[in-house]
């Protein structure tokens, strides 16, 4: 895994603007799990999503997420509701049908939350 550190700016965003704001338990409903490989543009190497994914984050995965959440979010819980399980299933699997299939998922259970129906 990509080493991630927090810097004195960061710290200071933080510190100043963030932390009596940010409540104790985030919902995070937008996450990019993903897998540079899964992207199949063949100019890939050369287009401009490349300047968005540097090589160490070939591979964005939960142990990364959590990882950021950690450092980025201290002292809070972060929750993915009755999704991760789910999304940890589908994200260790290849293909494009598998992101699609997790989007799928994502897009019913928020319209669930909204509309108040199971």
């Amino acid at each position: 895994m990509v080493p991630v550190e927090l810097n004195d700016l960061d710290r200071r965003i933080w510190e100043e603007e963030l932390a009596g704001f940010v409540p104790a338990r985030v919902f995070d409903v937008h996450t990019h799990i993903y897998r540079w490989a899964f992207y199949t543009a063949p100019d890939k190497e050369r287009g401009t999503y490349r300047q968005f994914v540097s090589e160490p984050f070939e591979e964005a995965n939960w142990q990364l997420l959590d990882e950021c959440d950690r450092l980025l979010l201290p002292a809070r819980q972060v929750d993915f509701g009755p999704l991760r399980p789910q999304l940890c299933r589908l994200a260790d699997r290849t293909g494009r049908e598998t992101l699609v299939r997790i989007a799928e998922r994502v897009v019913r259970y928020i319209l669930r939350l909204r509309i108040g129906c199971d």
